[in-house]
């Protein structure tokens, strides 16, 4: 059984107490679930941005799973196509967030009713197509299977994660589990810098030191960015007020991670991590890079952040995908890899079909 609820910062005072309470029962659900992200999101984005709630309730009334549906209308070849999002997407490109995990909500062991509900639910809305960005694998399979009268098409990316458990067995030693040029490559830079001082991981214990790390962060982050005669990740208001608004919300609930990797008196990187049922996801850093040539400081911050984690009693330390092009370092410092996939389906009529249609003239035409 569904029922939908408008979703404003009113009505989400409410609802993410109902949500939180749910993702307390859903163990395997990525920290892109929490109340404080989805609850971040709203405050900032639904003034702009239709969204409606979903909620999924068994036979006796009690919640099972939801999800947030952001609306939109995207105008091509002369149609307008009638588009939902799910969960946390669907804002304007420059102010992305971006959502990665993405899934429904689900109280374990109900995952088949909620998303053949959830499914159904879509399947009678005034909506032509549904985008899952960042889903993980399990929810693009349910979802292609609870609709399989939509057409469906997938992108795949990889995102590299240190399995810390497994690395935890093995005793310990991250090291020893990379290649051996990336061992060489961390080896020396940690020689170089200890050289010149000590190093230190720090972790924000307050929402107060949490907010200075994050500003710190941007802070390096954009000074990065602007000597290569670029924005960096931050320049958008929108996306900024979010990420502070997520801060003050996440840190009392554990949701979030902030790592200063201090190098004497002076900061090496900062580390901005989300986090959730054993999870660590990196989601942005500030790095320093005037200390010394030939050195690579976000292995570094990488590899202590690792064994902080580890040490911690994490599950996971997962780097999340990359821009094509970008974020080598991930994978030379991870062990394993998740399969996500950004999925656009398509309800059959008239519509897709015209835009399938005007979509293939054009490739012709070129």
């Amino acid at each position: 059984m569904i029922e939908s609820h408008g979703a404003n910062s009113g009505e989400w005072n409410v609802a993410a107490r109902e949500w939180a309470g749910l993702f307390a029962h859903a163990p395997k659900a990525s920290p892109y679930l929490t109340s404080s992200w989805v609850h971040a999101f709203v405050d900032i984005f639904a003034p702009g941005l239709p969204m409606v709630q979903a909620k999924a309730r068994s036979a006796d009334g009690a919640l099972i799973g939801t999800c947030l549906f952001t609306q939109c209308i995207d105008r091509r070849a002369l149609v307008p196509m009638r588009r939902w999002h799910l969960n946390t997407a669907g804002e304007r490109d420059e102010e992305s967030v971006v959502v990665e995990h993405n899934a429904l909500l689900c109280a374990a062991g109900h995952e088949t009713q909620v998303y053949a509900d959830v499914a159904a639910f879509v399947d009678l809305a005034p909506v032509d197509e549904l985008l899952l960005a960042g889903a993980t694998e399990d929810a693009v399979t349910r979802f292609c299977a609870a609709l399989p009268h939509w057409s469906a098409d997938i992108e795949w990316r990889d995102s590299p994660y240190v399995d810390l458990e497994a690395l935890r067995a093995a005793g310990g030693d991250h090291l020893a589990v990379l290649s051996r040029n990336t061992r060489e490559r961390v080896r020396r830079s940690l020689r170089r810098y200890r050289e010149v001082a000590e190093l230190r991981v720090e972790e924000a214990t307050s929402v107060a030191e949490a907010l200075a790390m994050f500003d710190e962060m941007v802070t390096l982050h954009e000074a990065r960015w602007h000597a290569l005669g670029k924005a960096g990740g931050f320049a958008s208001p929108a996306r900024r007020d979010f990420h502070r608004t997520f801060v003050q919300r996440a840190h009392g609930a554990g949701h979030i991670q902030l790592l200063r990797v201090g190098h004497g008196e002076r900061t090496l990187g900062v580390l901005y991590n989300l986090v959730a049922n054993g999870h660590v996801c990196f989601y942005q850093s500030g790095l320093r890079y005037d200390i010394g040539k030939q050195l690579s400081p976000g292995l570094v911050a990488h590899h202590l952040a690792i064994g902080h984690c580890l040490s911690a009693g994490f599950r996971t330390y997962d780097f999340l995908p990359s821009a094509p092009g970008e974020g080598r370092y991930k994978l030379s410092l991870a062990t394993r890899a998740h399969r996500l996939g950004t999925v656009l389906l398509r309800r059959p009529g008239w519509r897709g079909s015209w835009f399938a249609l005007a979509r293939s003239l054009k490739r012709r035409f070129r």
